[in-house]
């Protein structure tokens, strides 16, 4: 079941606008609505409602996040390819292809950090599940502790985190 937008709406257009796979319609000042065939269930539109009227696939409400709180991709850099799917789906346009130091091809790299939306898209485009969401918060620590190197971690199998590599597991 994908999120759902409850009677309380105002239409203040503001999950329309968050929204990255265009799955809400609606007018301003009327009741919007989720289209769940392109709801991907990333929370975006939850965090961004002023009124908390958006309920999550398992009928939570979703709570206010600001943007830059939210989960930020991280790239192993062992299993990035370059195969660019994470960079053309980005319905923000903050990822792109750059080379990294010791590695032979380009790799996706996060540039717009304040702009990520944090919906995951990338991470689940990615055929080599070399793309992981950390929350934004502890990205911050580890790249502040040098566990983490600017939204990259090497030699960690893309379903172990970058926290678990820190930690030593």
């Amino acid at each position: 079941m994908p999120h759902f937008i409850h009677d309380t709406c105002i239409g203040c257009t503001a999950c329309l606008t968050k929204c990255p796979t265009e799955a809400i319609i609606g007018d301003k000042k009327t009741q919007h609505v989720i289209i769940p065939e392109r709801c991907i269930d990333c929370g975006v539109c939850g965090n961004v409602c002023p009124v908390t009227c958006i309920t999550d696939q398992f009928d939570g409400f979703v709570p206010k996040k600001k943007m830059t709180d939210r989960p930020r991709p991280v790239v192993n850099l062992e299993n990035c390819t370059g195969c660019e799917y994470c960079v053309d789906y980005c319905p923000e346009n903050v990822l792109e292809m750059r080379l990294v130091e010791g590695h032979h091809v380009k790799t996706s790299h996060l540039v717009g950090e304040k702009t990520c939306i944090g919906c995951a898209l990338c991470a689940e485009v990615c055929p080599h599940e070399a793309i992981t969401m950390i929350d934004a918060p502890l990205c911050k620590e580890l790249i502040e502790t040098g566990n983490l190197t600017k939204y990259y971690v090497e030699g960690v199998p893309a379903a172990d985190s970058p926290a678990d590599a820190a930690a030593g597991g």
